[in-house]
């Protein structure tokens, strides 16, 4: 990924200055991915809140945890009037908390996350008016981190109960496509909306994390998941 990184910029440093078109060629943004929908059956929405943190280094809820949020920043750059090359950075790290485990509670399901991505895609715009244009994309992704899973409890001498968890350590790299629209109210400000849409090719996941141990051994095929969809939303700032 490190080298995939490096040939980004190296790609933009090479890029002759008659490509460039179109003024404001660079954006800065900070986004926030709503409502993850990751088809390993944990929540859209929590009925709890998780957390009181928002860290500038570290994001992790803008919303205390209640819609499942990823947080994240991103560097856009315009190839020309009609095409882009983003790189961005995204931290989905959340909980979803239940009350009364006991042996009746049977796993495997997510009890929280803890991960990251690393986003390289390239974009192409379609112009709808001189302040809204339709955005296509598609790149690689690369995900790392922490998944927390229950899987069963146990009685204790003391009358309560024990639960046991384990953790998936992601590695992995996979596709996304996106679609949605920006709106450009200012010359320096931009605001834009999509659906992502991720795919996991690569599971970086081997024995006890793997896909075929929870196949295996608790007859699911949604753990670790391949999938994510979420609805992005994102505020920009344009700039040559």
């Amino acid at each position: 990924m490190k080298k995939l990184i490096l040939s980004f910029f190296i790609i933009l440093g090479g890029l002759p200055p008659s490509i460039i078109l179109c003024q404001n060629r660079n954006r800065i943004a900070i986004q926030t991915g709503l409502f993850h929908l990751s088809f390993d059956k944990t929540p859209l929405i929590t009925n709890t809140k998780t957390t009181n943190k928002v860290l500038i280094k570290n994001p992790q809820s803008y919303f205390g945890g209640y819609l499942n949020e990823s947080l994240g920043f991103l560097y856009k750059r315009n190839l020309h009037k009609k095409s882009s090359i983003s790189l961005e950075y995204m931290s989905h790290k959340t909980g979803y908390y239940f009350s009364g485990f006991t042996d009746k509670v049977m796993g495997p399901f997510l009890v929280a996350k803890n991960t990251k991505a690393i986003n390289l895609s390239f974009h192409q715009k379609f112009y709808l008016s001189d302040k809204w244009k339709w955005v296509l994309g598609s790149g690689l992704n690369y995900i790392w981190g922490r998944e927390l899973v229950y899987l069963y409890s146990t009685p204790t001498s003391y009358g309560s109960y024990h639960p046991h968890f384990h953790n998936i350590n992601r590695n992995d790299l996979g596709f996304n496509i996106r679609t949605g629209f920006e709106y450009t109210p200012a010359k320096k400000i931009t605001l834009y909306s999509n659906f992502d849409f991720l795919g996991v090719a690569f599971l970086g996941t081997s024995g006890k994390n793997s896909h075929q141990y929870f196949k295996d051994e608790y007859g699911i095929d949604y753990l670790p998941s391949r999938w994510d969809v979420s609805w992005q939303f994102g505020i920009g700032y344009n700039f040559n």
